[in-house]
């Protein structure tokens, strides 16, 4: 007879955005709380903040979480990774991201490759396609 072993439940914001998911394990013929995953959405639907929680098998601890910054654009400028000791989270490690206008990018379909580029004047983004499996690559934007 099959046995289910991890079931989740997630709920939503009126937006559609996930504002939680709980995940349930099977044991000794019960579901019994495993993890809760808790999302704190902004106005415009990023998500800023992400906590992981554990089940101690009596109430939730905190465990990780994340924490975003976007800029007036909609695009992440910063993500914080920290973890919980008990008392307090502490920094894990942080990434920034930076923007910059690009110009002067042709179209370029090389016959002999797999990977096009094409840039977008209206939304001064790049589309880059590639064909084939990436073991390395390397993007170099000169601004």
């Amino acid at each position: 007879m099959y046995q289910h072993s991890i079931k989740t439940n997630y709920t939503f914001d009126a937006n559609n955005n996930e504002t939680s998911e709980i995940v349930h394990s099977w044991q000794d013929n019960i579901w019994n709380n495993d993890e809760k995953y808790t999302y704190i959405i902004d106005n415009n639907n990023d998500t800023i903040k992400a906590t992981l929680q554990s089940w101690n098998g009596i109430e939730w601890d905190n465990a990780e979480q994340t924490l975003n910054v976007f800029n007036a654009n909609q695009l992440q400028i910063s993500k914080q990774r920290q973890s919980w000791d008990t008392e307090a989270f502490y920094n894990l490690d942080s990434t920034h991201y930076y923007y910059g206008t690009i110009t002067g990018i042709q179209n370029t379909e090389d016959i002999n490759s797999s990977s096009n580029v094409y840039p977008n004047p209206f939304t001064s983004s790049v589309t880059i396609e590639v064909n084939v499996e990436l073991i390395n690559a390397k993007l170099q934007v000169y601004v």
